[in-house]
């Protein structure tokens, strides 16, 4: 598992090497292909009535939650807890749904298409083998495991949103049907325990919506649906911490389903959790001098994100420039002030989108982040 600590790329090939060393593959099923024809595995495992259906990398490019199951997959065969747990659930996980976008690095699928908006069209294959496994296996829950940017912060605050939560609705006036009730209080019982653990790390994701997203199609067929978003925390960008906090959740939400204990939770304080706010930049650097139309402005700030590229099998992280103006309202876990002489020092000669790396040597700040 050593090689999943250092990488946020894993391609089928990669996924596949990690189910021979642990003994999965030959547990496995294709229940179907991708766009490009290539296999979609399912495993089921388990004996209890409970039923749960799980599933990761629909967006290609959000693989900590795939890391994560691996991690479940892991407790369920060799903790006893989690031999507790296949007696009285039974689980169908999908560990990556999208592989051709898994490949590429990519949300969508080879055809460009986000999966996740493909739930009344069924266009695309491997939407049809999600919805397919769906009416086959009759859930009781279904986990719906994403990954979620670094803007992503908890309030209007510098805190990342390490993990967020949703119970999605299953109608435009986002009432609390006895489906999304159920999901509303595995939610608080989970961020409960994580407060215990590690303090405020999660949010509540925004519940806009979208029939054509699956969570809030499979929340429409009275199925009882969590949205999970694994997210950023300060100095890990593999996300290893993320990873932790998802393995976790998975474990004490189906401790909550096992044992029934949900029912007494109020799922009134599901709306007390913390709301997702997109305000969190990676860089903040203010008093910059910059050079526009042969003019140099002075007091400058700037916002820089990390941008994620594969490139010969790796992600590489590259600082872009995102925003200018003299006054941002961002928050950011890196903020810098540079001071006049090393502002007069360093006129920016930069636009938006243009890759930071070169300014951020020279005024001594690559190192510092």
């Amino acid at each position: 598992m050593e090689k999943l600590n250092k990488t946020k790329y894993l391609p089928p090939n990669l996924l596949n090497e990690i189910f021979v060393e642990k003994g999965i593959f030959s547990h496995l099923e294709v229940i179907g292909h991708s766009v490009k024809g290539k296999p979609i595995y399912g495993l089921k495992i388990g004996s209890g009535n409970k039923k749960v259906l799980m599933w990761s990398q629909m967006h290609g490019n959000e693989t900590t939650s795939t890391k994560s199951l691996i991690d479940f997959y892991d407790f369920l065969i060799n903790d006893k807890i989690g031999k507790y747990l296949k007696t009285n659930l039974t689980f169908k996980i999908i560990f990556q749904l999208n592989p051709d976008g898994s490949h590429a690095y990519s949300r969508n699928n080879f055809n460009d298409s986000d999966l996740n908006r493909d739930a009344l069209s069924l266009i695309q294959p491997e939407s049809k083998v999600l919805m397919k496994e769906f009416y086959l296996f009759k859930p009781n829950f279904c986990f719906n495991l994403h990954g979620q940017r670094s803007i992503y912060s908890i309030g209007n605050t510098n805190i990342p949103a390490s993990i967020s939560f949703l119970a999605p609705c299953s109608s435009k006036n986002k009432a609390i049907t006895k489906s999304r009730l159920l999901s509303m209080q595995l939610i608080t019982g989970v961020c409960n325990f994580l407060k215990s653990k590690y303090g405020k790390v999660y949010g509540r994701f925004d519940d806009s919506f979208n029939l054509n997203c699956f969570g809030d199609f499979f929340s429409k067929q009275k199925v009882p649906t969590i949205l999970f978003e694994a997210g950023h925390f300060k100095n890990d960008i593999f996300r290893k911490f993320s990873r932790k906090l998802v393995f976790d959740s998975l474990v004490e939400i189906c401790l909550l389903i096992s044992s029934e204990s949900y029912i007494e939770i109020d799922h009134k304080k599901y709306f007390k959790i913390i709301a997702n706010n997109n305000n969190l930049r990676d860089i903040l650097i203010k008093n910059v001098t910059i050079l526009k139309n042969n003019k140099i402005i002075t007091g400058q700030e700037i916002s820089i994100q990390y941008s994620e590229k594969l490139v010969n099998n790796e992600v590489l992280f590259l600082p872009i420039i995102e925003s200018i103006s003299s006054k941002l309202h961002f928050n950011s876990l890196f903020v810098f002030e540079l001071s006049n002489d090393k502002s007069r020092n360093n006129i920016l000669d930069i636009e938006i989108g243009d890759n930071a790396e070169k300014f951020l040597k020279k005024v001594d700040l690559l190192n510092n982040i």
